[in-house]
């Protein structure tokens, strides 16, 4: 064995052993193609067809058991049959063909194999197609068929496939039900035919032949297969996987090929429906100055799933591996494994998208509040490599003068935010894990924050559950005063755990659940509250104004104090569904805490493709919420026997956001795609809110505007 086997030998070893408890699934086909296409590419095109030969049978190991599908294996025999007639051995290519051929019967050759190959496959494959022919219809005795039959041979085909059935042989049992289906149409027959497909995962041709039964069966009485077969055309119709073909924009004479047949271009970029289990992606295609491009891959397709590919075309053959490749080969132990050391140097190639966003967005209310914020973020994503770096950085300019802040806290101010964030991630296999860092700086508060997320993928990524944690610090001040005369310390726990489920092809649902445990004094050092005297606590309405509190309230205004802990739970839920122009996603999300407030916010967007640059939304918000349980209106104070006045309550808060209130918000946006590749968006959104302040001492409604402009280019 040559040393540059060595490694391969070790990686199929390591797969089977990690492998053996799996079924049915296929983890190594992905695997197994790109390997046959790198080995095609490097050594064979350079005429080394015994160590190509050599390669391809030590990764027959990686096949063994269930770790490929039928469809992989038969590509693994396919190639080492090509690369055996390359050898002149040529009835060791048909033995290769012919166990290619057995482990799935629908297995052709590639557009580029020789002319010997096809020759050898031809023979292999009308050798097959006489036994087939023979098959139940070569086995047939001339008897007489029982009654309700009109020609013995359609029975006999109809009882082998019945049989074949019974043991569970679906291919087998297909082409005798076709065979016994082509002699004497029955509707009954036709009935085995889908089952069989139906079983063998044949869902394009199942489907057709369910629907045929379903309009057949009731002019023949067969009103109950009528129903089951259109109940289970229905069924196949919701769980066909799909396709989506995303292809370049600047590749002259583009040529797409999905399992051997060339696509229509007008389909490239919509679904395509597709049977689960194997196909493989071809692409050929001149870049601007004239260089020949090529892009191959094999993908398995699930059950309810739709899969995006990126056709990235590339120039030229790669080699075989290089050396870091080969020890990462050698030291793999899962076919994820064994991808990622190939996928190094499909990172080298260029596969990295930067997306680039800016955005200026604005908010004004009928208080005197206005907001402006423009930002910037940008994010480095190599989906190949699993990794991920962003950065963002916005400013706040903050004008605020409304009745109650003027009233309780102090004249109209205006001041600045700044806050840049950081963000990366890394993917090991199905592991995905995150980290992210924030600040923030305000004249009266700064705020840090650090965090982690991780996520894993289960039942081919139908199933995504993550957790999280941030740890922020934030310190409260005054403005004008050095934090280190006066600030109050707040520490911020924060946990959040989720689940993401594909519910089929076009939905998705979410699941999460978020905890926040906050430690430290946030009250307001220079909000003062107004005091009543108890016989007019209950007095003074909701909407006074500043004068006619000044008038009714005790000559005391003590400071804000709120509780020092504050525990936080939420639950939210949110689905997504893509129609065939239009995705409508909703959220639904329960708020409580231990100061006694409750929430329930529900929100929803319905996004509508007008045509293929322009998609349009519109946008609801309703949220309500409860009081904090320490939260009212008009504070009493108590006049003590030595005619001193004390305080009543321990807590008092003069925020209108801790009372009852109910807001709803309603607007929309749309964004428009442009450039050559449209990878160029500009979006903008509007939203007016309504908030009623149902127990506040100075508002009762708010009347806001919201909206943004911004910008997002994507870069390859």
């Amino acid at each position: 064995m040559t040393p540059r086997l060595l490694p391969l030998c070790v990686f199929a070893l390591t797969s089977l052993m990690a492998v053996s408890g799996w079924a049915d699934d296929g983890p190594n086909d992905a695997s197994v193609r790109e390997l046959i296409q790198f080995i095609f590419k490097a050594e064979v095109s350079e005429g080394k067809h015994a160590d190509a030969l050599s390669k391809l049978k030590v990764a027959e190991a990686v096949c063994e058991g269930d770790a490929c599908s039928p469809e992989a294996r038969a590509d693994l025999w396919l190639a080492i049959g090509r690369v055996q007639v390359r050898l002149d051995q040529n009835y060791d290519a048909e033995k290769s063909f012919t166990r290619a051929l057995r482990a799935y019967p629908g297995a052709t050759l590639p557009a580029d194999a020789k002319q010997g190959s096809r020759e050898t496959f031809l023979r292999v494959t009308q050798r097959i197609q006489k036994r087939e022919k023979q098959g139940c219809r070569g086995s047939y005795d001339g008897a007489r068929p029982p009654r309700g039959w009109r020609k013995g041979e359609a029975y006999h085909c109809w009882r082998k496939a019945t049989q074949a059935r019974g043991r569970q042989a679906w291919s087998k049992c297909a082409r005798d039900a076709r065979a016994s289906y082509d002699i004497e149409q029955r509707v009954q027959t036709q009935a085995v035919l889908a089952r069989c497909l139906d079983k063998s995962k044949r869902w394009g041709e199942a489907i057709g032949n369910y629907d045929e039964i379903a309009r057949k069966g009731p002019r023949r009485g067969l009103y109950r297969l009528s129903r089951q077969t259109r109940t289970r055309s229905a069924q196949l119709r919701r769980m066909m996987p799909a396709i989506v073909l995303d292809v370049p924009k600047k590749v002259r004479d583009l040529v797409v090929k999905l399992d051997g047949a060339t696509l229509p271009n007008e389909i490239l970029g919509q679904e395509i429906a597709l049977d689960p289990g194997s196909h493989l992606v071809e692409a050929r295609g001149l870049s601007a100055d004239g260089v020949q491009l090529s892009f191959e891959q094999g993908v398995s397709l699930s059950p309810r799933r739709t899969l995006n590919i990126l056709i990235s075309l590339a120039a030229g053959p790669p080699k075989w591996a290089s050396r870091s490749e080969l020890r990462c080969l050698s030291t793999a132990r899962t076919a994820d494994a064994f991808s990622a050391c190939l996928g190094r140097r499909i990172a080298r190639a260029g596969d990295i998208n930067t997306r680039i966003n800016f955005e200026v967005s604005g908010y004004h209310d009928d208080m005197n509040v206005d907001v402006l914020t423009p930002s910037v973020s940008a994010r480095v994503e190599n989906v190949t490599a699993g990794w991920g770096i962003g950065a963002a950085f916005l400013v706040d300019v903050v004008t605020a003068a409304s009745t109650d802040i003027v009233a309780t806290a102090s004249p109209g101010f205006r001041e600045v935010r700044w806050a840049p964030a950081l963000n990366a991630h890394k993917r090991f296999g199905d592991f995905d894990v995150g980290l992210s860092g924030s600040f923030s700086h305000e004249p009266d508060y700064l705020s840090g924050s650090i965090g982690a997320r991780s996520t894993l993928d289960l039942r081919q990524k139908t199933i995504t559950p993550s957790l999280g944690y941030q740890f922020s610090y934030d310190v409260n001040g005054r403005v004008g005063t050095n934090f280190e005369v006066f600030s109050h310390k707040i520490k911020r726990h924060a946990v959040d755990v989720g689940v993401g489920l594909v519910l089929t092809k076009a939905t998705f649902g979410q699941l999460a659940a978020t905890m926040v445990f906050e430690k430290g004094d946030s009250s307001k050092p220079y909000r003062h509250i107004p005091i009543f005297d108890p016989s007019k606590v209950d007095q003074p309405p909701a909407g006074l104004s500043i004068a006619d509190v000044n008038r009714a309230r005790e000559p005391l205004r003590p400071l804000e104090k709120l509780p020092t802990s504050r525990q936080r739970y939420a639950l939210a839920m949110s689905i997504a569904h893509r129609f065939r122009s239009s995705t409508i996603r909703a959220t639904e999300r329960i708020y409580f805490d231990s100061w006694g407030v409750k929430a329930s916010t529900t929100d929803a967007r319905y996004m509508i493709d007008v045509t293929k640059p322009l998609r349009l939304w519109p946008h609801l918000r309703l949220h309500a919420q409860s009081g904090a349980s320490f939260y009212k209106r008009a504070y009493p104070i108590a006049q003590t026997i030595d005619g001193t006045q004390d305080l009543i309550d321990t807590y008092r808060a003069g925020d209108r956001e801790l009372g009852p209130l109910v807001a709803v918000t309603l607007g929309g946006g749309g964004r428009y795609a442009f450039g050559e590749r449209q990878n160029w968006g500009v979006f903008l959104t509007g939203d007016g809110v309504y908030t009623r302040f149902q127990n506040h001492l100075f508002v009762t409604n708010r009347w806001g505007i919201f909206g943004a402009l911004g910008l997002e280019v994507d870069l390859e």
